[in-house]
């Protein structure tokens, strides 16, 4: 050992650790093989769902986006405290009476 010196003490524990890692690399590259089966199963069923909703006619679909516009712009209105007008949620003041919402 008093030959190698302290580089070749530090280079045997490097080799011993290299080998140790060598020994358990197999098991941990068939441990993830199952996990990534898993996740190309799932991403194919994904695909197919995603394939099947494209491919699905579209009926209405103007009535359904302006359905959903009318839903959303209604979420955000206000109601004045003064008058009970329902107000836009951009405007700050009632359309109707000029009470100020802030």
């Amino acid at each position: 050992m008093e030959a190698l010196g302290a580089f070749g003490g530090v280079l045997i524990i490097f080799a011993i650790i290299i080998g140790i890692l060598w020994i358990i690399l197999p098991f941990a590259v068939f441990g993830i093989k199952e996990r990534l089966d898993r996740m190309i199963t799932l991403l194919k069923q994904n695909n197919e769902i995603m394939n099947r909703l494209i491919k699905k006619p579209q009926t209405n679909s103007s009535e359904v986006k302006a359905e959903n516009e009318i839903k959303l712009a209604n979420a955000h209105n206000w109601l004045c405290k003064n008058c009970g007008e329902e107000n836009s949620y951009y405007k700050s003041k009632c359309v109707k009476c000029g009470y100020n919402k802030d």
